[in-house]
């Protein structure tokens, strides 16, 4: 019993020996302001977009329509397109389509029967967008196309 009602006034007694928090006390002084860190490598803001309209009599047909080697392509001369560029940096072309929507390439839709790719290459200076159907049939494009050319150079030489 003593046990108990010693527990019982422990418990009490800590119950009631906690006090409220009283006024927040003064600013303490400020600490000493410490090392600044390693710079970090910089990142890369050389990236150049450029946007082109071609037009339908800009394609060029190649090969016999029917064949294998039946395809149109169209040259866009980009003085952007470097040595540098072409041997360590990056080019990435986009299409815009009738939804209002840039497209990366390569891309391939499909038709009624066959499917058209359209694709790009690069050189020093230009680039180059090619149209092949998979029947071997394609057709001169019908309108503007608008291209978006993104070339990005490297950090790496």
């Amino acid at each position: 019993m003593i046990k108990n009602l010693l527990f019982l006034l422990s418990i009490v007694l800590f119950l009631f020996s906690c006090e409220v928090e009283g006024p927040m006390g003064p600013q303490g002084t400020a600490g000493q302001n410490g090392q600044n860190g390693k710079d970090g490598q910089d990142g890369n803001a050389n990236v150049v977009s450029e946007v082109f309209t071609i037009n339908t009599s800009d394609w060029v047909e190649h090969g016999t329509f029917g064949s294998i080697t039946h395809y149109y392509d169209v040259t866009l001369i980009i003085s952007e397109i470097t040595n540098d560029i072409f041997q360590s940096g990056s080019v990435i072309a986009y299409l815009k389509s009738s939804s209002d929507t840039y497209i990366a390439l390569p891309y391939t839709f499909t038709d009624i029967g066959y499917y058209t790719t359209y694709s790009f290459g690069y050189q020093v200076g230009k680039l180059i967008i090619e149209i092949q159907d998979s029947d071997f049939m394609t057709l001169r494009p019908d309108s503007q196309i608008t291209a978006k050319i993104v070339i990005v150079e490297s950090t790496n030489p």
